[in-house]
């Protein structure tokens, strides 16, 4: 994460932050970002070490609320749009979280995150299958074992692997993930796809 946006000393403090969240120490994350006086609260490098830390602790209310300010001030960003939608997930929104995440699909064509949540939401929705574009999308950006092993153990898409009978990551096929999405192909190409079928 980029603290550039912080003076320092408080730039420490944010690359502190940053390091317990990768402990996944929150309590100690949050520690850090009370060092921070509340006249750097709206930086970019805070609103994204704050909001991840109360999405970690339970505390989704006030991560959507910081989320919609991060989208707010800065949409180009493509985090403070998947956190929003994971504090609505959270808030048990999910329909809320898929239609508000969807805009973000065209605008941020290489950020495998948003596609992969997305598809998150639709197998949540009992739209298993639908889901599959969405992975596909996913997959061609990131396309890596560990993104695959994740995938595989996520339980917002266990429905989708049950109804596949896919229980190991060499039983996720390469090409049916590819075909659909090809790296040349952009997300727009599967949201104009998902708008038509939820048009259908």
């Amino acid at each position: 994460m980029n603290t550039d946006d912080l003076p320092f000393p408080y730039r420490h403090h944010a690359n502190a932050a940053v390091g317990w969240l990768m402990l996944r120490d929150w309590n100690s994350a949050e520690l850090e970002m009370l060092k921070v006086p509340d006249l750097f609260a709206a930086a970019r490098t805070v609103l994204k070490i704050q909001i991840r830390v109360y999405l970690k602790t339970g505390r989704s209310q006030q991560a959507l609320a910081l989320a919609e300010t991060l989208v707010k001030r800065h949409p180009n960003d493509p985090e403070g749009w998947n956190h929003r939608s994971l504090a609505l997930q959270n808030l048990g929104r999910i329909e809320v979280a898929y239609v508000t995440l969807l805009p973000a699909l065209s605008r941020f064509p290489d950020h495998a995150a948003i596609s992969y949540n997305l598809g998150c939401f639709l197998c949540q929705l009992g739209r298993t299958m639908e889901a599959v574009h969405l992975l596909a999308c996913t997959f061609a950006v990131d396309d890596s074992s560990e993104r695959r092993m994740r995938a595989l153990a996520d339980p917002d898409l266990k429905p989708l692997w049950r109804r596949l009978k896919i229980r190991a990551i060499s039983e996720i096929p390469t090409l049916w993930f590819i075909k659909p999405c090809l790296r040349n192909q952009t997300e727009k190409d599967c949201a104009s796809r998902l708008t038509r079928n939820n048009l259908n």
